[in-house]
């Protein structure tokens, strides 16, 4: 694929081709401009709460992914349980954001997991910097789901990520990461680089890494473009390949026939190790999207939910990675424990071992996956029923328990047309996001256009989601001056 040299410097250049021809721009500004005026009269508090907040934490809140919310000031949670989020002004949400993943399996269910968590705290210390026999567990549960044979835990898979890097500089004596344009995984500093114009990396965010040039550390290639892995490999200097099965951060970029297959056999040829970052795609089957399409990585990686809500992140590696690794512990005065790059006093800690372990044993099954995309494929479909009686250009794209919006007629496949189909420029999710949480039915925020289904959602949940997306499919393609009766068709579960 040739980059459009503007393409990425030029945001207004990433409105949806619907912009004008299908949507007016104008229109939808205001539609946009009414929710916010409704957002308003329904958080009293949360304003009172916020105008608080702000003499103590940037924005009013704790989190930088907490201030990118398109919403006029913060909401504050005053309860979450299940799939069912409460504010502190007493509005309730079906919740299909879940934390954007990290409550995946749901919010303090009433189950063995949680249990077990409450069990260890009322009974049991969570730091020792002692080993239990939850961790050995958990690696063989491990092991069993996603087939690498040796694993270590973090606090975050941001952190199982930096880690994951040093050790493949060790085992490769290489200095450079190659990651893919576009991709996230993480705070790690390596990959917060991007390729503008082609052949040329950049910082995305320069301002944090004064004097520093990220051509040092890292190379940028084209998912779905083999020749441009090669040509980034065949320097030799790349020690790990990271991605993500499908690029999961920037709409959906799903990998076309044979990619996956042939970056395996590039990264094998010129000795680069290949990571793959699960934290999104882990929703797709009980044993992730490389166990469902038959992956291999040399380092596999994971945070959000793969310990069901309790901070925790994990990677797993190769004999030779871990013998590697053994052996260079000790080796000097200087190495050991963090000076290696590897964890600090607080991971492995047994309050996120024991949920670990619980979550792998009940919640990553078969059984519960079956449920899950059981009633995700329910609520596509009830959505993308919608679509069709409209006839509007919008697409789905559903990948297990997790599905995407696109605002375009078909799933894009170029990274480009993914951008795109963000609608991220121009209000279009912003409106879909607003319309939809002024509503009750909350989903992912801040342009990443998807949502998920946990175990505890339900028919009756999903069809509250279709008939609110069929209003604000109304109201935005001006397809009625009143919200009609919604869809009816019926499907099962």
């Amino acid at each position: 694929m040739i980059m459009t040299t503007s393409f990425y410097r030029h945001p207004e250049l990433w409105l949806p081709e619907i912009a004008g021809t299908h949507v007016d721009l104008d229109h939808l500004e205001q539609l946009y401009k009414q929710e916010e005026v409704l957002y308003e009269s329904r958080m009293t508090k949360s304003k009172t709460m916020h105008e608080r907040a702000v003499k103590s934490m940037p924005n009013g809140v704790t989190n930088s992914w907490q201030s990118v919310w398109h919403v006029p000031h913060p909401f504050y949670i005053s309860n979450c349980k299940d799939n069912y989020v409460t504010d502190i002004d007493g509005n309730e949400y079906i919740d299909f954001n879940l934390g954007d993943t990290p409550d995946f399996y749901g919010h303090s269910p009433k189950n063995a997991v949680t249990e077990g968590i409450i069990e260890l705290l009322q009974n049991s210390g969570i730091n020792t910097l002692v080993t239990n026999e939850d961790a050995i567990v958990a690696s063989e549960l491990l092991t069993e789901r996603f087939g690498l044979p040796y694993w270590f835990t973090a606090l975050s898979a941001s952190d199982a990520n930096r880690f994951s890097v040093k050790l493949a500089k060790l085992a490769t004596g290489r200095n450079k990461v190659m990651q893919f344009n576009m991709a996230y995984h993480g705070t790690l500093d390596e990959t917060n680089a991007w390729m503008p114009e082609e052949g040329v990396v950049e910082y995305r965010v320069p301002e944090i890494y004064p004097g520093q040039d990220p051509n040092q550390f890292t190379r940028v290639a084209t998912f779905n473009d083999l020749a441009s892995v090669e040509a980034q490999l065949k320097y030799g200097d790349v020690a790990v390949v990271l991605t993500e099965p499908a690029l999961s951060n920037s709409g959906l970029t799903l990998p076309k026939p044979g990619f996956h297959d042939g970056l395996r056999e590039l990264c094998t040829k010129y000795g680069t190790l290949l990571l793959i970052d699960e934290t999104h795609m882990q929703t797709t089957a009980h044993h992730g999207a490389t166990g469902e399409w038959g992956l291999q990585p040399d380092i596999w990686v994971a945070g959000k939910c793969i310990a069901g809500g309790i901070p925790c992140g994990v990677y797993g590696f190769s004999e030779s990675v871990a013998e590697l690794f053994q052996s260079t512990i000790g080796k000097g005065p200087w190495h050991m424990a963090g000076l290696l790059g590897q964890q600090t006093t607080m991971t492995g800690n047994a309050l996120s071992l024991r949920a670990l372990r619980l979550n792998l044993e009940h919640n990553v099954t078969k059984e519960n996956f079956a449920h899950m995309i059981g009633t995700n494929t329910y609520l596509t479909q009830k959505l993308n029923a919608v679509i069709s009686k409209y006839n509007v250009p919008l697409s789905t794209e559903q990948v297990g328990a997790r599905t995407w919006l696109h605002f375009c007629e078909s799933t894009p496949i170029e990274i480009e047309d993914c951008v795109r189909g963000i609608g991220m420029v121009g209000h279009f999710i912003d409106y879909i996001f607003m319309y939809l949480f002024n509503r009750g039915v909350m989903i992912i925020p801040f342009g990443l256009n998807m949502w998920l289904v946990s175990p505890q959602t339900t028919k009756a949940d999903c069809d509250v989601f279709a008939k609110h997306f069929e209003g604000a499919v109304i109201n935005m393609f001006q397809l009625d001056s009143v919200i009609t009766e919604p869809c009816t068709e019926e499907f099962e579960v």
